[in-house]
C-alpha cells in the first residue's frame, strides 16, 4: 500500500513538472 501511494505522488509530481514546463514554454 505503500509503495503506491509513493508511486502515485511520484507519479502526479512528475505530470505537475510537465504541466509546469509547457506553460512556460508555450
Amino acid at each position: 500500500m505503500g509503495r503506491t501511494s509513493e508511486w502515485r505522488s511520484y507519479l502526479e509530481a512528475r505530470i505537475g513538472d510537465a504541466k509546469t514546463i509547457s506553460a512556460l514554454v508555450s
